[in-house]
């Protein structure tokens, strides 16, 4: 893969996981928000973001899609430029994964574009690697609402995941409230 120069242009595209509905409602993080955390953390490692277009947003943020395309035009401002468009890509992966708390479930760095060429040029990766999100347990690009069926087999036959035992410690502690309150009423 090529080298990349400082000032050069990066034409960057992947699959993130959506924001939470949780963390949209309670934190208020949206997949605009997202994306501007995560340009915060590249510009501290000498990448800015220049434009963004975020795809499925709203629909992530109402039906709870599990995961937004997003594309981003990116600008090298280190001083030095990187060895690689691999280690472009790492630091996106390493700042999705701190604001999201789950790594882009596929990105690619298509094109660059070197200070004074009229033209970007192919790096070799792949145009799009978005080849749909796989319903796999452990996938962090679905959820629930995406295959419910899916995903409770996934939770029944895969093992206890963290949220099956989540669902079995939240069952046992409904159960505990329900026993309490009847002899409660009951007075024993």
């Amino acid at each position: 893969m090529p080298a990349v120069p400082n000032g050069a242009i990066l034409n960057y595209s992947g699959v993130w996981p959506a924001p939470s509905t949780f963390s949209s409602y309670v934190f208020g993080l949206s997949p605009d928000d997202a994306v501007a955390q995560v340009g915060q953390i590249l510009t501290q490692g000498g990448v800015v973001i220049q434009g963004s277009n975020i795809s499925n947003d709203t629909a992530a943020q109402v039906t709870g899609l599990s995961s937004i395309d997003v594309s981003l035009t990116l600008q090298v401002q280190n001083g030095v430029g990187f060895n690689d468009v691999s280690n472009v890509i790492d630091l996106i992966t390493a700042a999705v994964q701190s604001v999201l708390g789950n790594p882009p479930v596929s990105q690619t760095i298509p094109q660059i574009q070197t200070p004074g060429a009229t033209a970007a040029t192919p790096t070799g990766q792949a145009t799009s690697t978005n080849t749909g999100c796989q319903h796999t347990c452990g996938n962090p690009c679905w959820s629930f609402l995406d295959d419910p069926g899916a995903y409770v087999k996934c939770l029944t036959s895969s093992g206890l995941s963290t949220l099956g035992l989540v669902f079995i410690g939240l069952a046992l502690g409904i159960v505990l409230l329900v026993t309490l309150q009847t002899k409660k009423e009951v007075g024993v």
